[in-house]
């Protein structure tokens, strides 16, 4: 899973809603496949014309799940 993730990342996108419910598992011949779903709350980290890290947006609010939720999305 950690694998997936770093792709995901190395394409300067952030999933934002990493939990059990996001993440399956194959079947049969693919049972230790890991598949992550559910992009709707991804975004971009990186401007691609740039390569410069987006700023943080202060104030935004929760996003995502707030059980799943890091130590700073609290603060």
């Amino acid at each position: 899973m950690l694998d997936r993730l770093e792709a995901y990342h190395n394409e300067s996108f952030v999933h934002r809603d990493i939990k059990p419910d996001n993440i399956l598992t194959g079947r049969g011949k693919r049972e230790s496949t890991f598949y992550l779903i559910d992009f709707g709350l991804s975004k971009r980290y990186m401007c691609p014309r740039t390569g410069q890290h987006i700023p943080r947006k202060e104030k935004k609010g929760v996003i995502g799940t707030p059980e799943f939720l890091s130590l700073d999305g609290h603060l």
